[in-house]
């Protein structure tokens, strides 16, 4: 009888491979395989049929070429905050295991090994006075998020995090360790945003910023001033400098006990701020905003680097969500009325939030070539959404419980398709994958090629997530230091699987879709 690919992932092999490495080595039928494979999406359950907890890049390299020579697919996973997908089969290397940092403060650069989160390279660098180009959340890990570009919270004043990349250490497909630099060129250029498919890496060298605070923080104001805001929004946000990088989110918090009571169970607009300047001009530059209208939460103001989490306010622990992304050119009056119909305080909507985030400055760009998208227009803004989804138990692939036609959301929301379309720096170098042992076999999850799209990227940037299944907050008075309740946690309660309450019966599930299809027909084009 012929050996299937699960059977030849069993037996002596995996005693051998279990020999070979330092890490552990777990299979479905080990205790702790399902902690070893989870995520921080909670919606996405993997199933692999190894997992192979590395401790090296050692570790690395030896479970890539025990793969290619069983035929099985690779994946990776550090902390699992980009999971979308599933996977099914395969090996899965978690680097959560690889935790060296190194600071060297007279050169102001890191090296990160891969599980690093950021708020571990936020912290050590602090007491030489600098910081790295972290994100909205330094629950992330620090080499994910820089091989999709990384789009920072002072990202107009400073750009991509790719941008300060200066070195990787990669493992390639033929399971080689590679040091990779600006003389590697085509490499290097793949590794600066382009993530997918060409390797693992193991440790990255970046630049450090010489930066101990900034002006920033949130100002939350009731729903009912959505039209407002949002128009006010449009209109203050083109004259700002590099120096500020902002964004405008509606929200619908739950009722529940983590979530402070002036936005708990209600809808509620969301203005970010993030200024590298004096506080007093950081004040004259939010003035406008803060007038548009009366503010519920106003928690902007001087704050160290070390509180960078405090401006966007996003969920710390592991949850069920959906999201997608995609980039807008305009905000006209009739893409802000679509908007507010889709997403507004009277609209019926799964999304938890919409975020409205103004790109443009030093994120427009580039300095030497990479494989970073969302500047290739000069694009000023991006669109994101996150919707509740219900939490996946067990096995099997298929699209995600609570969302009708997840492939066309994905298609329709995914902002790198946007240029897939067109050439970026002189496209992808087509002797890539010949030159540096790139598998010719696409990985499991791994997203297709798409048709280039018919119409051209609207000019902010738009942002929805959509969360599955029920929530439940933290019992009693939120943490010390969190005044928005995002020390949320996910219930463990079991979800029925049927009616899924989240789905918009015959058209979809998801804002953006719809919105964006509507900026497209009224062609609404406004440069900010």
């Amino acid at each position: 009888m012929a050996t299937t690919r699960r059977e030849a992932s069993r037996g002596a092999s995996i005693e051998d491979l279990a020999r070979s490495v330092a890490g552990p080595v777990l299979t479905p039928v080990d205790p702790g395989f399902e902690e070893a494979a989870a995520c921080f999406n909670l919606a996405v359950v993997h199933r692999p049929d190894v997992v192979v907890g590395a401790t090296s890049a050692a570790d690395v390299a030896t479970a890539v070429r025990w793969a290619a020579m069983r035929d099985l697919s690779v994946h990776v996973q550090a902390t699992g905050h980009g999971a979308t997908v599933p996977i099914q089969g395969g090996v899965l290397i978690t680097t959560s295991r690889m935790q060296g940092l190194r600071i060297d403060p007279h050169a102001r650069l890191a090296t990160i090994e891969a599980g690093v989160r950021w708020r571990k390279v936020i912290d050590e660098a602090a007491p030489f006075g600098l910081a790295p180009l972290s994100g909205s959340s330094s629950s992330v890990g620090a080499i994910g998020y820089t091989l999709g570009g990384g789009l920072p919270v002072l990202g107009r004043t400073f750009g991509y995090a790719s941008d300060r990349a200066v070195a990787f250490d990669l493992v390639t497909a033929d399971g080689e360790l590679r040091h990779v630099t600006p003389d590697d060129g085509e490499l290097f250029w793949a590794l600066r945003g382009g993530k997918p498919n060409v390797g693992i890496v193991t440790a990255l060298t970046t630049e450090l910023l010489e930066l101990t605070a900034f002006y920033g923080g949130s100002i939350f104001y009731d729903g009912r001033h959505a039209a407002s805001l949002l128009r006010a929004y449009a209109a203050w946000s083109p004259g700002l400098p590099e120096a500020i990088s902002t964004s405008l989110a509606f929200s619908r918090r739950p009722d529940a006990p983590g979530v402070p009571e002036p936005l708990r169970g209600r809808f509620s607009v969301q203005l970010t701020v993030a200024f590298v300047g004096d506080a007093a001009d950081g004040e004259a530059l939010v003035r406008p905003m803060r007038e548009a209208a009366p503010a519920v939460l106003d928690l902007v103001g001087p704050m160290p680097y070390t509180d960078v989490d405090h401006v966007h306010y996003d969920p710390e622990h592991p949850l069920p969500l959906a999201h997608g992304t995609t980039v807008v050119e305009a905000l006209t009056p009739g893409a802000a009325d679509a908007l507010l119909a889709e997403a507004g305080s009277d609209a019926t909507t799964p999304l938890l939030m919409v975020q409205l985030r103004h790109l443009g400055g030093a994120l427009a760009r580039r300095a030497a070539p990479d494989a970073v998208d969302l500047r290739a227009a000069g694009v000023p803004g991006l669109l994101r959404g996150r919707a509740r989804a219900r939490r996946r138990r067990g096995g099997g692939g298929g699209h995600r419980p609570g969302l009708r036609r997840p492939g066309a959301v994905r298609d329709g929301l995914d902002v790198r398709q946007h240029a897939r379309s067109r050439p970026l720096g002189g496209g992808p170098p087509p002797s890539l994958g010949a030159r540096h042992g790139r598998c010719p076999r696409r990985p499991q999850g791994a997203a297709r090629p798409r048709p280039p799209l018919p119409v051209r990227p609207l000019g902010l940037a738009l942002a929805a997530w959509v969360s599955i299944g029920q929530v439940r907050r933290r019992s009693g008075a939120r943490a010390k230091g969190d005044p928005v309740g995002r020390d949320a946690e996910p219930s463990p309660r079991r979800t029925r699987r049927s009616s899924p309450p989240y789905c918009c019966p015959g058209r979809g599930c998801c804002l953006l879709e719809g919105l964006a299809a509507r900026c497209v027909a009224a062609r609404v084009r406004l440069r900010l």
